[in-house]
Formats: structure tokens, sequence, C-alpha cells
């Protein structure tokens, strides 16, 4: 996944700047297991299962619901599936 260092994301527009580094953070790992899943072409079952996640997650996941996430879970999902 690339990104663009000099483009600012829009959480910099609604958030203090260390909230907004935060949250963008939150947001690239966030994507980058929704690659992950789309990539993959595991099923619900077993994408669920190499993540550690029910099932009901994915959806989360695959919506890009960030807030229900924090960034030590990410961070572990990203770790258990190497992106």
């Amino acid at each position: 996944m690339t990104t663009n260092h000099g483009a600012r994301s829009v959480f910099h527009d609604i958030y203090p700047p260390a909230e907004a580094e935060a949250m963008e953070a939150r947001s690239i790992s966030l994507m980058a297991i929704s690659d992950w899943l789309e990539a993959s072409g595991l099923k619900a079952h077993d994408a669920a299962h190499s993540l550690g996640v029910p099932e009901d997650r994915l959806h989360d996941i695959r919506a890009g619901k960030l807030s229900r996430f924090g960034a030590k879970e990410l961070e572990a999902l990203r770790a258990r599936v190497g992106v």
C-alpha cells in the first residue's frame, strides 16, 4: 500500500494534530486489513479464523468502521496476517 506523505488526510481538518495522526494511522491499518481480506479470496469463516475474530467483525472491517477498532487491535490483526 502506498501513501502520499505530502497530502493531509481529512482527519487533519476535523481533529487536533495528535488525534488526527492517530486516526490516520488507524485508517491505514484498517485499509490494509480490508485489502488483505479482498485479496485473500477466503470465505468469511476462514478469514475470520485467520484474523482471530468473530465473523461479524469482518463486516466492520469491510465497511471501514474505524470507530469500532483501537490502534492496538488493528496492529494485532495486521500482524496476524502479515500486512
